[in-house]
């Protein structure tokens, strides 16, 4: 929703799918890690949360949040052997339901569109090196 359309029930839904849902998953799976003493958690968000945009209303708002909840896992996890990042998307990904959506009619615009694979090698780097806690593909917002 553009952010002047924002209520309190569109919020919520984009909410619990971007940001609720990934704490719970989160608490499902830190135990087992923290036990460890090691793994990795690997969260897809979208550059709105980075980069704001007025047509992104709710999802930059979920996006925001979603950045925040990364960024300070990886800080507090480090020392523990967990690792916590993100690939933050700012294009569509080819073949995608938003992909295939959007482009399903004509558009007055051409959007940036990006082959699996560089979503893929972003996401392997982060786990690979370890050294950042988020990567950015496509250019939306830079």
């Amino acid at each position: 929703m553009p952010v002047l359309d924002v209520d309190p029930e569109n919020l919520r839904l984009i909410l619990d799918r971007f940001l609720v849902s990934a704490v719970a998953l989160v608490r499902a799976v830190l135990p087992a890690m923290t036990e460890r003493g090691d793994g990795a958690i690997l969260f897809t968000a979208g550059q709105s949360g980075r980069y704001p945009a007025p047509f992104l209303g709710n999802v930059g708002m979920a996006q925001a949040g979603l950045r925040n909840y990364f960024l300070n896992l990886n800080a507090v996890l480090a020392e523990k052997g967990i690792y916590a990042g993100a690939v933050n998307v700012g294009a569509l990904i080819e073949g995608s339901v938003p992909h295939r959506t959007i482009t399903a009619s004509p558009l007055d615009f051409e959007p940036e569109v990006i082959h699996p694979d560089v979503f893929a090698d972003a996401f392997w780097k982060l786990y690979e090196t370890r050294e950042a806690p988020e990567a950015l593909v496509g250019s939306f917002g830079r």
